[in-house]
């Protein structure tokens, strides 16, 4: 016979064992800029680029800086850049047909005469390092890119992000991306005039 205390002693043992399995949600709060560690590909490129945006402006508020406003004319001439660099099969900030920087936002209608600035980071990534997290990250540890992201004379930015990337193997298009960021903003007289 089996007595009372026994089976009490096994029902609580196996509830134990129970509760040290059971399967547990993470209490690790999302990422409010959201979808920072997906790729382009599968998170879809709006979403990526708003990611970016959230990146960099965290980069910029944690240094005391105002965030950047996105700019649709820079965002336009931003893809646009990007999809060329894809299109093309070239990783330059001067397009294949000769035009800088400037050139491609005043062809776009992105002027404010003498008194601005412009800059311009650009990045490809295959898998994993194509993620908004990931290009952030590499802009952050590269000095020039740093600097625009945190030049306090930029106030604006856009952002294009085109699927594929330049140099990369036909058998890694699908899984890379590439990044343009193209920022605006008051006179800086240690850069030429946007």
């Amino acid at each position: 016979m089996v007595r009372p205390g026994f089976v009490i002693v096994i029902v609580l043992a196996l509830a134990a064992v129970a509760v040290a399995l059971w399967p547990r949600e993470s209490h690790t709060a999302p990422d409010p800029c959201g979808t920072t560690a997906a790729r382009p590909a599968i998170a879809g490129t709006g979403a990526a680029g708003q990611a970016t945006l959230c990146l960099v402006n965290r980069e910029r508020t944690r240094r005391g800086l105002p965030p950047l406003r996105e700019n649709s004319l820079l965002s336009a001439a931003s893809l646009e850049h990007s999809r060329d660099m894809v299109r093309v099969g070239y990783f330059e900030h001067t397009s294949a047909d000769g035009r800088t920087v400037g050139d491609r936002l005043r062809a776009i209608g992105y002027s404010r005469g003498v008194s601005a600035s412009a800059g311009e980071n650009i990045a490809y990534g295959v898998g994993e390092k194509g993620t908004p997290a990931a290009i952030v990250q590499a802009w952050m540890h590269s000095p020039g890119h740093r600097a625009d992201i945190l030049r306090p004379a930029f106030t604006e930015i856009g952002i294009g992000i085109a699927l594929g990337a330049p140099e990369v193997p036909a058998d890694e298009q699908n899984d890379s991306a590439t990044y343009t960021t193209d920022f605006g903003g008051v006179l800086d007289p240690s850069l030429p005039n946007g």
